[in-house]
């Protein structure tokens, strides 16, 4: 049994509900059931990757690095 961190985009639960991302542990086999799909995007160098909003730099679209990143996305079903 293997134990995966994920991070999960989640609402705050103040009025303007802004979203933030938490880091959560989750078992691989469990993963697997409440996988509903998974989209992969091939980012190449230097392609902007899309707004953010750190404390620092509001609406700020950083770059990705010089080798390229490969993002994952996968959408379960439930509550985590």
């Amino acid at each position: 049994m293997s134990v995966l961190p994920i991070d999960v985009v989640c609402c705050d639960d103040s009025p303007e509900l802004y979203t933030r991302i938490v880091t959560r542990q989750i078992d691989a086999d469990e993963l697997e059931q409440r996988l509903i799909e998974t989209v992969q995007q091939d980012l190449e160098a230097g392609r902007e990757r899309g707004l953010h909003t750190a404390a620092r730099h509001p609406g700020h679209g950083s770059l990705v690095g010089p080798d390229g990143v490969v993002r994952t996305m996968r959408l379960l079903k439930g509550l985590l």
